[in-house]
């Protein structure tokens, strides 16, 4: 249902952007690496909802993964997203549980790689 509700969301966006830009042909989606969602999957709701909303299918849109940093709570230690590419790629991306590389815990807090941003490009 995340994921679902995410693309709904940028499925919105997108339809608000063409009452201004009725132009508009491409869209980039960048999915943050702790947004623990997959962009071939996500692109899928992406699409059918822009079916289903009937927006221009000619628009061209682009799901990127983006990196992301995070912080353990612990040991302070600063971890980037691609430290923690196999826990996240392994996890239940409804109840992820990341583990610090460095001391063990279970006590992460993320600080970037959260969102779902949406460019829109000439």
């Amino acid at each position: 249902m995340h994921e679902i509700s995410k693309a709904e969301e940028v499925v919105n966006k997108i339809k608000k952007e063409l009452e201004y830009r009725p132009d508009l042909e491409k869209v980039r989606i960048v999915l943050g690496a702790f947004t623990f969602m997959e962009p071939t999957r996500f692109g899928y709701w992406i699409q059918n909802l822009m079916m289903e909303r009937e927006i221009d299918e000619k628009i061209t849109v682009d799901i990127v993964e983006g990196k992301g940093s995070a912080r353990c709570c612990h040991c302070d230690a600063k971890i980037s997203s691609e430290e923690l590419e196999q826990q996240i790629r392994s996890t239940d991306p409804h109840h992820p549980v990341i583990q610090c590389p460095r001391c063990g815990k279970f006590s992460l807090d993320f600080e970037e790689g959260t969102e779902v941003i949406v460019e829109f490009l000439d």
